[in-house]
């Protein structure tokens, strides 16, 4: 009994602590979704790559501008690359660009739990009158990249319907609204089990 307590549990708790959102690059300068709501400490985020393309981490002040110390998936990733960090700091939005000149500028950005007052359009608004920054180091900051095929033993793969609709406006807004309530169906499903585990060994005590 207690062996089985033990063992559910620690399922839970697996299940309770991985979950990835996944993001596709492209088609066209867009990350699909541009904004990623819900996202808890301990998440992780998979940028699915098209060639001709990166994501460095920028502050919401300085848009298109490299944030010194943040996240970088190192130049030019190829094509079905997939690059995975971590969110360490749930309660800070987070904000993403493409580096390449003038594809942040058209609008190719990333939020992660925007505020109300601090949005993906707002940046992206702010983005068309900036200047690009590159990382002037080439290594990978703050994440890991990796083939398609291998990242995909751990986290599904996005669907080419998720790109296709990442042309409009209205598909990404719909599409981070799909990535936020799956995210937290997941933690009300893992929730309950682990209440479900809890009394189970509760009642084996």
């Amino acid at each position: 009994m207690y062996a089985l307590a033990a063992t559910t549990l620690l399922f839970a708790s697996a299940v309770l602590a991985d979950h990835t959102f996944n993001v596709t690059v492209g088609p066209g300068l867009v990350f699909n979704p541009n904004s990623l709501s819900d996202v808890a400490e301990g998440d992780k985020v998979a940028v699915w790559f098209g060639a001709g393309h990166d994501i460095a981490q920028s502050t919401f002040a300085e848009p298109c501008q490299y944030m010194d110390g943040g996240i970088y998936s190192g130049p030019s990733p190829k094509d079905g690359d997939v690059f995975t960090f971590e969110v360490t700091n749930a309660s800070a939005p987070m904000w993403f660009y493409c580096s390449v000149p003038g594809h942040c500028q058209a609008g190719m950005a990333l939020a992660i739990n925007p505020t109300t007052d601090r949005t993906i359009e707002a940046y992206q608004q702010a983005a068309a009158q900036a200047s690009t920054t590159q990382p002037q180091s080439d290594s990978v900051q703050g994440g890991t990249i990796g083939d398609g095929s291998e990242a995909a033993t751990e986290s599904s793969s996005p669907s080419s319907s998720a790109s296709a609709s990442a042309t409009s406006a209205s598909g990404s807004a719909s599409s981070s609204a799909t990535a936020g309530s799956s995210a937290g169906q997941v933690r009300v499903a893992a929730g309950l089990m682990a209440g479900v585990v809890a009394a189970g060994a509760a009642f084996a005590l």
